[in-house]
């Protein structure tokens, strides 16, 4: 037993595995909640509310999807602090990113609730309360990677995950509650992802006071004023990427009829779905390669175990898929005699999603690497997407295949972009 721990110890030296496989339990539990909570809404809305309700999810991605740079932002200024023994200055850094996430949450429930019939227009709803509740929503859900990414940075991950998926599992049960008990609706859904969202953030920030109360050592700096310039380029990179990994069902209810749309955002959560399989590694990794600029031989190992890690978990969940595209349909949507191009939909999807769990991976490396030339290849792929979608959508397939091009490309840019050739990083952004 003993050389057995040492041999475990040996493989494991970095902690990679073993934390990726807390997180992967973690998340899981709250993936399991996001699809129980699909399933539930799937089953319970016709494909008309059900893809009102995605769409607007939809568009709380990518608005959440860049303010992860939040979160990264805070894991690695705070894992710095940590390899410091300077903890005295994570208040500080709390404080600062709250005021100003704040504001913004501010800003952005004012343009929801003022153009909140221009928005309704566009999405073609016929009432704005979806708006409303995704305005109020959007405003408190900026605030969820704020203590996660504190927690991530100071490698408490199990109190990470609860912090970050705890409001999914309410929302599961609310949201069914209501849409069960009242009307099957998708505001009824929303108003769960609403209550979700606020019990969430009062739970996260009861484990960042117990997390730090009476830890703090060091004394209190500016260790961290180099945050704003990182945020910013994080902004950016997770911007692009939340594009390429959630604009698909924004723009097919703008370009599709509600019926197709709905239909589409059966197929697209399950694409997501497996995508968010390979997050728990990305998380695990990001902390124990942080650095500003160079990349060691430790961390260049601990990269390559994540990318097989990812290749190998992606690449087999989405070849069961291939093999039973039936069986999620059926799961999560009741879909017992799905049609010919819903199969071919699903099969199609997963594999033009799939090179996104590399880029996710890759980008949350670079990131913690403190190096942003990636995100000149993700906005050029980006504005590919979002153009090409744009002048080729006569059939849901075409936007399949652009998004699999781009999302492919997106993977081997940042292949590219790694310093694979020396241990010096190469220049950031």
């Amino acid at each position: 037993m003993k050389q057995l721990k040492v041999y475990l110890e040996r493989i494991d030296a970095d902690g990679m595995i073993r934390h990726s496989f807390i997180v992967m339990v973690f998340t899981h539990m709250a993936s399991v909640a996001n699809l129980a909570f699909h399933v539930v809404m799937g089953r319970t809305l016709s494909a008309v509310e059900y893809g009102i309700l995605s769409s607007m999810l939809g568009v709380m991605l990518i608005i959440v999807t860049p303010l992860v740079a939040i979160q990264s932002t805070l894991a690695h200024f705070a894992a710095r602090l940590r390899e410091s023994g300077n903890t005295a200055s994570v208040w500080a850094l709390v404080r600062v990113w709250y005021l100003r996430l704040s504001l913004v949450g501010c800003l952005l429930l004012v343009v929801g609730l003022v153009g909140r019939h221009t928005w309704a227009a566009f999405w073609h709803l016929e009432s704005t309360t979806p708006i409303i509740l995704v305005s109020f929503t959007s405003a408190g859900i900026l605030m969820l990677p704020l203590i996660p990414g504190v927690m991530q940075g100071l490698q408490s991950f199990i109190w990470m995950c609860v912090a970050l998926n705890l409001w999914g599992i309410i929302r599961f049960v609310i949201g069914s509650v209501l849409v069960l008990g009242i009307s099957a609706s998708a505001v009824w859904g929303l108003t769960g992802q609403l209550i979700g969202t606020y019990c969430g953030l009062a739970v996260g920030w009861l484990g960042l006071w117990m997390i730090l109360h009476g830890k703090e050592t060091g004394e209190k700096g500016r260790l961290f004023s180099g945050s704003n310039a990182y945020f910013l380029w994080s902004f950016f990179a997770l911007l692009f990427f939340g594009l390429l990994m959630n604009a698909d069902i924004v723009m097919v209810r703008h370009y599709f009829a509600p019926e197709e749309a709905g239909m589409f955002a059966q197929v697209a959560t399950i694409g997501r779905t497996v995508i968010f399989l390979c997050q728990p590694i990305a998380v695990a990794l990001f902390p124990k390669v942080v650095s500003t600029g160079s990349l060691s031989g430790a961390q260049r190992k601990t990269l390559i175990r994540g990318i097989i890690m990812v290749i190998l978990l992606v690449g087999g969940v989405a070849f069961m898929v291939t093999l039973l595209p039936w069986l999620p349909l059926l799961v999560m949507f009741n879909v017992s005699s799905p049609s010919p191009e819903q199969v071919h939909l699903v099969r199609c999807l997963i594999w033009a999603m799939a090179p996104l769990a590399l880029t996710f991976l890759l980008l949350n490396f670079e990131m913690a690497q403190n190096r942003f030339i990636m995100i000149l290849p993700l906005a050029v792929l980006a504005a590919c997407y979002l153009g090409g979608v744009a002048l080729w959508h006569t059939s849901l397939l075409h936007v399949i295949l652009v998004l699999g091009f781009t999302s492919l490309g997106s993977a081997v840019a940042l292949l590219f972009c790694l310093p694979w050739r020396g241990r010096e990083g190469v220049a950031h952004a």
